[in-house]
């Protein structure tokens, strides 16, 4: 099995839920939560009972996850502000497509969901670059192909 790293990784996004048009925002993330998918748990145990006990409800589901990195401008519809950073954002749904074996032949395995735009968040600080932070849910099943 080969190792991967931060060269083999690939983040990208709609620009709309309905476009298949993916657009490319890894050169302009610094930092990433990772993406975490469980199975949705319900407590089951009863009074009398010594141990916590656990059901599973059949509902799986993925964490939210936090982007960030240097804010930019720019008016193309590649960067991440023109995509994430207007109100009318916020609340609506893209595309996402995580590539965590990028450039590997035969290697890459790729997660494919819908996000809903949670928050976009921007963080100037003094004698420091604006950074910007954008937190997205994932909706619907995650599908994951090699």
């Amino acid at each position: 099995m080969a190792n991967r790293g931060q060269p083999d990784f690939a983040i990208t996004v709609t620009t709309t839920s309905a476009t298949a048009a993916f657009r490319d925002i890894s050169q302009q993330v610094l930092t990433f939560n990772g993406w975490n998918i469980e199975a949705v748990l319900q407590q089951s145990d009863a009074f009398g009972d010594a141990w916590r006990e656990h059901l599973y409800t059949g509902i799986r589901q993925m964490d939210d996850l936090t982007l960030g990195g240097f804010y930019e401008d720019t008016a193309t519809a590649t960067g991440v502000n023109a995509i994430f950073g207007n109100a009318t954002d916020l609340g609506a749904e893209r595309e996402m497509e995580l590539n965590a074996g990028l450039g590997v032949v035969g290697a890459s395995e790729i997660s494919h969901f819908d996000i809903i735009v949670k928050s976009y968040k921007r963080q100037p600080t003094r004698g420091e670059l604006t950074a910007f932070e954008l937190v997205v849910t994932p909706t619907g099943a995650v599908t994951t192909a090699t």
